[in-house]
């Protein structure tokens, strides 16, 4: 049995480097493949990743490099969707959409940021055909809202009483106006159309317009 000061100077001297590894470790940074790690990892070469679990499609997220070459995760863009654990771009048309015209705030008698509810993640993200429905006095449409850089829309006018919509229209938000390539506005009969695409550089003022590209009144 050793003498008790000799034990605890002993267990004391061993004790020491332990912590001040667990403290190297906990706050310094690592590098792989280099000396000098920007990181708290830093790995020169290429990474394998293994057995990921993934259970659901939402669980899928993406990483991208920035311009530091670090790893973050990375936004996808309204063209693009997660659909069965595959990314693939947006479709065409895998649903139809649908909307209560009748429910849009009105500005001065007109619609000036109708909200078709087409942001990623919302009930008509994936729509290219969205069905105004619910309305029972003629409507005027200044501006839709939420634009992206060339979404197309076909939208489809179910009730019997007539809309319009005006063209370039000041009492909507610039981005949100709508060119018709008409005087002053288009009329949309009963069972009517329209056809449109955001130029996210629109307008004179290079600040974004939907474009009317074919209608039927």
């Amino acid at each position: 049995m050793g003498h008790p000061i000799y034990t605890r100077l002993t267990m004391k001297y061993l004790i020491t480097p332990i912590f001040i590894g667990f403290s190297l470790v906990s706050f310094s940074q690592v590098g792989i493949g280099t000396d000098n790690p920007k990181a708290t990892l830093d790995v020169n070469g290429t990474v394998r990743v293994t057995q990921l679990p993934v259970s659901t499609s939402n669980q899928i997220s993406l990483t991208g490099s920035s311009s530091n070459k670090s790893l973050n995760r990375t936004n996808m863009g309204a063209g693009l969707v997660v659909y069965d654990n595959t990314l693939e771009t947006a479709t065409v048309s895998r649903t139809i959409g649908n909307l209560d015209l009748g429910s849009q705030p009105l500005t001065a008698g007109n619609v000036t940021a109708l909200d078709l509810q087409i942001n990623p993640g919302s009930v008509n993200s994936n729509a290219t055909f969205i069905r105004l429905h619910t309305y029972s006095t003629n409507v005027n449409i200044a501006g839709i809202a939420d634009g992206v850089d060339g979404r197309h829309i076909t939208l489809f006018f179910s009730e019997s009483v007539n809309a319009s919509i005006l063209e370039n229209d000041p009492s909507a938000l610039p981005q949100n106006r709508i060119l018709t390539a008409a005087t002053s506005q288009l009329s949309i009969g009963g069972l009517g159309f329209v056809d449109l695409v955001y130029d996210v550089t629109g307008g004179d003022d290079n600040l974004g317009r939907w474009v009317v590209i074919k209608f039927r009144g």
